[in-house]
């Protein structure tokens, strides 16, 4: 059965079941290992299989994909803004080596409330701008200095 339409599932694409996929035919996944993206073509077919109930995998075809673009500095600047505002907590506004949940909503120093924590720091003064950190905190990553 390999290679063989399993089904038409939703959306009339032909679906496969798992393993059983033509060449040339990759996931996502399997596009990235390959240093390929899909380059905007829908997906062609797509892989059946049960985990918890039966879910669907997109398959692209090889042929018409795409070299990954490459990382340029613009977007590793735009990462790392991305990555610090997630770090940076909106109540104390320091920047912490863990990202801010968002259920809570701050960092965990700011949810410990004893006065004069030696863990959290909490009775200690706060900066004056949000971007600058405490003396006895380590100074930003390299990849957030920018």
């Amino acid at each position: 059965m390999h290679g063989e339409e399993y089904e038409t599932g939703p959306g009339g694409i032909p679906t496969y079941p798992k393993r059983c996929a033509p060449e040339g035919l990759l996931t996502r996944r399997q596009l990235r290992t390959r240093g390929l993206r899909p380059n905007g073509h829908d997906p062609v077919a797509q892989i059946r299989y049960w985990r918890r109930g039966w879910r669907y995998a997109y398959l692209y075809d090889a042929s018409k994909a795409a070299p990954v673009r490459p990382m340029t500095p613009g977007r590793w600047r735009s990462v790392a803004a991305m990555l610090a505002a997630r770090m940076t907590c909106p109540q104390c506004g320091w920047l912490r080596e863990e990202f801010i949940p968002p259920s809570v909503g701050h960092c965990t120093h700011c949810t410990c409330r004893a006065y004069g924590c030696k863990a959290c720091d909490t009775g200690a003064a706060r900066p004056e701008a949000p971007d600058q950190n405490p003396p006895d905190q380590p100074t930003r990553p390299p990849m957030m200095a920018a």
